[in-house]
């Protein structure tokens, strides 16, 4: 897999010419950035999005836990999640309980490992101890179709764009507040 140091050797700049290129910020002159791009298409470089996520704390990713996602109402809600995700530049992680806590558990701690920017649940039966583990770990979350004292509720589609807009919002203060 190349890396950024080999598309500036190919380029024949510095690596932190590469990074302004990808980043589009700082003064490049458009020769340069025209070498560097040709040189990204030839090794086919990628940005190694992990490595961006250490440094910025933001991995732009949501999680999505839904009870069953062969249901039309949930495949409809997905859609709405993940095209006001996109819209935003964020990725979303879809996962399937099937109504299980023991599997909803599972799927949360993935996802909290994964250090998602935010959470959006459908609590499979007692809600409590994964509300309390998202909020151990300091991640916005927003329940869905289910009603609970102290967290933002959703019960329709619309809404749910509105809630991905506020937990973009509240993981960007979270992360903000991380950086020096």
């Amino acid at each position: 897999m190349p890396t950024i140091r080999d598309v500036a050797r190919l380029a024949g700049v510095a690596p932190i010419t590469v990074s302004r290129v990808i980043n589009n910020n700082g003064y490049i002159t458009e020769e340069t950035r025209q070498r560097v791009n040709i040189a990204i298409k030839e090794l086919g470089y990628m940005p190694n999005t992990l490595a961006r996520s250490l440094r910025s704390h933001k991995t732009h990713m949501l999680a999505l836990i839904l009870t069953d996602i062969t249901n039309p109402f949930w495949t409809t809600v997905a859609r709405g999640v993940q095209d006001a995700a996109s819209d935003a530049g964020f990725n979303v992680i879809l996962c399937n309980t099937d109504e299980s806590e023991f599997e909803q558990g599972r799927n949360l701690k993935a996802m909290l490992e994964k250090q998602v920017d935010g959470v959006l649940l459908v609590p499979a039966g007692n809600p409590k101890e994964a509300i309390d583990l998202i909020h151990a770990q300091d991640v916005p979350v927003v329940v869905l179709d289910r009603r609970l004292p102290g967290n933002l509720t959703v019960d329709v589609v619309p809404g749910a764009c509105q809630a991905i807009s506020l937990l973009m919002w509240c993981a960007a203060i979270r992360k903000a507040a991380l950086l020096p």
